[in-house]
């Protein structure tokens, strides 16, 4: 039953005498709503779905929504109803699978259920249709996150790609120049001994200049293009708006402050956008839940500079008044790989890169690139 005093971490146990099948499958639901009436209809859904063993907890939100925790196992079950009234967006966590739970078809219920990954009409619920929109929910979830994987390992693919193509025809060259060096030299000691010039010889001439006129079409393909320019703060807040649902969702708030005159850079840009794209994701993964992070941009003599600094915990409310506890240092993972390999992109774009790669909180970066 709905416990009207219930809070965000409070769970709401099901024990249900109906038949349920032996293989039933574990699942964890969070239901936010302030009715009573929907969240007791949407805990008898649970509770009789055939295929689904349920933990269900009741979230309220007559608290701060920010108190909301979603765990990354867990299934986000919005009352769209009381969201519009809150300003509980669904994208704030990006990890849950979200179903929104809409009761009129009203154009800001639409739009709002549309950031979820599955819907059902509240006049419309019952245990199997409940059953059939977690399952729609868990596949789109799952179906989204790896395509990003995929995108993101598609984009580091081509550009370790284009960059070995790069370091190939560099190490190539040289030696083809030298090549045609030595070949021109044999061929004149010849004409001054007064030799003839085997067939050979003059096969092996035509096939070097084959390969020097290959390397320079190379070259000129790999390269880029001359006067190519990127406006630097264009592309960093394009980057921090693409990930603001993220960086909600973990409870960061994300400060950006920039000159109002763009910051061009002599730089491809959507190389530079691949680094700093991957670059600001990466960092928001490597921060413990609830930081602040600041991400300042300025013009210095003749560089554009970056600096990404994460500060203390952010605290609301009674946690204001409490001692900070001391920061755990925080295991390396797959964040820090992906972090590594953009500060790895930006090297490669000639930047010049300063950082405190600690595990723990805290850690700042600066990145210096040349002005266009």
């Amino acid at each position: 039953m709905f416990n009207p005093n219930a809070s965000a971490h409070d769970y709401a146990r099901l024990e249900t005498e109906s038949a349920r099948a032996p293989h039933a499958t574990p699942i964890a639901i969070v239901i936010v709503t302030d009715d009573h009436a929907t969240a007791q209809a949407l805990v008898s859904a649970c509770e009789l779905m055939p295929s689904f063993d349920c933990r269900v907890r009741v979230a309220a939100l007559r608290d701060d929504p920010a108190g909301l925790r979603a765990l990354p196992d867990e299934v986000l079950i919005v009352d769209v109803a009381n969201a519009l009234e809150r300003r509980l967006d669904p994208a704030r966590y990006p990890a849950s699978p979200c179903v929104s739970l809409v009761h009129a078809t009203t154009s800001a219920e639409v739009d709002h259920a549309a950031r979820s990954h599955a819907a059902i009409l509240f006049e419309n619920l019952s245990p199997a249709a409940l059953e059939l929109a977690v399952r729609a929910a868990l596949q789109n979830c799952r179906a989204l996150t790896i395509a990003r994987r995929t995108l993101e390992a598609a984009e580091r693919s081509a550009i370790a790609a284009r960059d070995n193509h790069r370091r190939m025809v560099e190490e190539v060259g040289p030696i083809a120049h030298a090549l045609e060096g030595l070949l021109d030299i044999m061929g004149a000691e010849n004409a001054a001994n007064g030799e003839l010039t085997p067939t050979q010889f003059g096969l092996l001439h035509n096939w070097t200049r084959d390969l020097l006129r290959l390397v320079a079409r190379h070259q000129d393909a790999s390269a880029a293009p001359v006067g190519t320019q990127a406006d630097f703060g264009a592309i960093v807040e394009n980057c921090v708006a693409l990930f603001r649902s993220k960086s909600d969702g973990l409870g960061h708030i994300v400060v950006v402050s920039s000159p109002q005159e763009p910051l061009v850079v002599a730089v491809d840009p959507r190389r530079l956008h691949a680094a700093i794209r991957q670059l600001t994701e990466s960092a928001l993964d490597r921060e413990l839940r609830d930081r602040r992070i600041d991400i300042v941009l300025w013009r210095s003599m003749d560089e554009c500079r970056l600096a990404i600094v994460s500060g203390p915990p952010v605290r609301r409310g009674a946690e204001a008044d409490e001692q900070p506890a001391p920061t755990p240092v925080r295991p390396a993972g797959p964040a820090d790989e992906r972090f590594a390999g953009a500060l790895a992109q930006l090297r490669q774009l000639g930047a010049v890169v300063e950082t405190n790669c600690a595990n723990g909180s805290g850690s700042s970066l600066l990145v210096s690139l040349p002005i266009a």
